[in-house]
């Protein structure tokens, strides 16, 4: 972090909390900084505009840095998401999106390609794409750049890889089994599932959005629960 002194940053708000009428604290997450606290004073009397400092709004942060802290001096907006307010079922579950990330990430840890996953999820959420896949695709994605996203592509048993042979389950808390483990184990022929998993998140984001729509119901919630809890297991 920088020294005393004035320096920009990008990124997004990812919570905020108000301590007075005329001053609230931000919890930005940036561009090759990371996540960190600022006071934005005066957001509350025109001086800075109480809108760019909401939770998911996307910008050019101008700040000093001085002996007490870090304060906001100007807010360049790019993207605010405003339209979200119009849907309480996308704005919730951008702000879930944005709590996860606010209790996981490590302060002032830089994580510029899971910034760059959740930008283009929120893209996705405002275009429409069904909520159970896209969720799913987030968390599997931020959970593969940790290096613990759950296996799509080799057995959890044994390790070998499941390209054109059946899948198999033993429940919705364990990976995908190749033939031989999953006969010998008593699991469960899962190899449409496995292929419409992989699909969510392998797709571009153009094709994920016109693919989530033919997508047959599944267990999704039940799938994401268990990537959630892996996020929350990392700390």
């Amino acid at each position: 972090m920088e020294q005393q002194g004035q320096f920009r940053v990008t990124g997004v708000v990812l919570h905020r909390k108000d301590l007075s009428s005329s001053l609230r604290t931000l919890y930005l997450w940036c561009r090759e900084k990371g996540p960190f606290w600022v006071f934005a004073p005066g957001s509350g009397r025109g001086k800075i505009s109480r809108g760019y400092t909401e939770p998911l709004v996307w910008g050019e942060f101008h700040l000093y840095k001085s002996p007490r802290g870090i304060y906001l001096k100007v807010a360049d907006l790019r993207e605010d998401f405003w339209d979200f307010r119009k849907s309480p079922r996308k704005m919730r579950e951008a702000l879930q999106w944005a709590g996860l990330l606010k209790k996981n990430l490590l302060a002032k840890h830089p994580e510029d390609a899971l910034l760059r996953v959740f930008y283009w999820s929120l893209i996705l959420l405002r275009e429409g794409a069904p909520l159970p896949p896209l969720r799913w695709r987030f968390l599997w994605k931020w959970l593969s750049l940790w290096g613990r996203a759950p296996a799509l592509w080799r057995c959890e048993h044994c390790g070998k890889l499941l390209e054109e042979n059946p899948a198999y389950t033993q429940g919705a808390r364990t990976g995908f089994l190749c033939p031989l483990c999953g006969n010998s184990s008593g699991g469960l022929e899962a190899t449409l599932v496995l292929q419409e998993l992989r699909k969510a998140v392998m797709l571009s984001r153009s094709d994920f959005r016109n693919y989530s729509f033919t997508l047959t119901p599944l267990q999704w919630e039940e799938k994401t629960k268990i990537l959630e809890e892996l996020v929350s297991d990392r700390i």
